[in-house]
């Protein structure tokens, strides 16, 4: 028998138990250009500061060592390989992925699953090893060929890398896009948080609870702003794509006490006020997006327990569908995502 499943907003009804509300939620999403000062590149990288460019927070001369506009630059190096891809079978869709997890095991092995809502996620198989190495995993769709792509922090540097998603999970190192991300305890891919066709990524610096931005763009992240403060009460913070129905991307957070607030996407890429659209999340280890579970183009909400049971909510554009069991034993994953 399945217990303490979360409680959110149905689709034309109400969960058992569920209380609604139309309030701002604390944190304040304050979007107040930072004027920073580093007086070296070590406080810039304790502070997640690193690749400044001239007219970023945090950039100075003194700090641009070899003059060509960019403080505090940092070199790639080696991250785990992925497992070498088959040739491909069939062309991407140039929609939104469909249904998948990945998973690092106690192995530090790379696992892939893919189903659906209605049938849930079943086993396919392996995607790389040493993935023990690494401390954060997120999805996203980098570039919308159908695919989804990874990207993964590594524990030793606290560097940052992507992996560019093919046919099946299988995926593809493209290469380092930051360092010095220990300071950051959530790091959350958002899509196009503004509309239009800029991807971003959101970050939640550990040490004040401060919520950056960053531009995906090829191969790298660029322009960090930051776009709020306070969020240490959030305990998840999950990039949902198109929640509202306004072609912006918005985000939900789980709050310490268990309740789930969504935040839209603006014009500007930034975060509007918030709204409470569930609670009792309380019983829930991760929460993230498993992408497209219902084929309709929109990113849908996962969570797991801490008996490594997960489940799937389908997105109904302002409201989320019932509860559904998508899959089991993931409790001795360290990863997942």
């Amino acid at each position: 028998m399945i217990t303490a499943r979360p409680m959110v907003r149905l689709a034309g009804s109400i969960a058992l138990g569920a209380t609604i509300a139309l309030s701002v939620a604390t944190p304040s999403e304050s979007v107040t250009q930072p004027s920073l000062y580093f007086s070296s590149c070590a406080d810039a990288a304790a502070a997640g500061y690193h690749d400044m460019r001239i007219g970023e927070p945090g950039y100075r001369s003194g700090l641009d060592r070899d003059g060509d506009g960019i403080a505090c630059e940092t070199a790639a190096g080696p991250a785990p390989a992925p497992a070498p891809a088959p040739a491909p079978t069939s062309s991407p869709s140039a929609t939104l992925p469909a249904g998948q997890v990945y998973g690092v095991n106690a192995q530090g092995v790379l696992q892939y699953f893919k189903g659906n809502l209605s049938s849930g996620l079943a086993y396919v198989g392996q995607r790389g090893t040493g993935w023990g190495a690494m401390t954060y995993i997120a999805q996203l769709n980098a570039n919308s060929d159908g695919y989804p792509d990874l990207i993964a922090r590594r524990g030793a540097d606290q560097s940052l890398w992507l992996y560019k998603g093919g046919s099946n999970g299988w995926l593809t190192l493209v290469g380092q896009v930051g360092s010095n991300w220990g300071g950051m305890d959530l790091i959350v891919p958002v899509s196009n948080l503004g509309g239009g066709t800029t991807r971003y990524v959101v970050a939640r610096r550990a040490t004040d609870g401060a919520l950056f931005r960053y531009t995906l763009s090829g191969s790298r992240l660029s322009g960090a702003s930051q776009i709020g403060k306070n969020w240490g009460s959030m305990r998840h913070i999950v990039g949902v794509g198109d929640f509202t129905g306004d072609g912006r991307a918005d985000i939900v957070a789980v709050r310490t006490d268990g309740t789930l607030w969504r935040y839209s996407g603006t014009s500007g890429a930034t975060i509007g006020s918030g709204t409470k659209v569930g609670q009792g999340w309380t019983g829930f280890t991760r929460a993230f997006s498993p992408l497209d579970l219902t084929r309709d183009g929109r990113w849908d909400l996962a969570g797991q327990r801490s008996d490594g049971t997960v489940f799937g909510y389908a997105n109904k554009v302002g409201s989320w569908g019932p509860a559904t069991k998508l899959l089991s034993g993931t409790s001795t994953y360290k990863l997942l995502a």
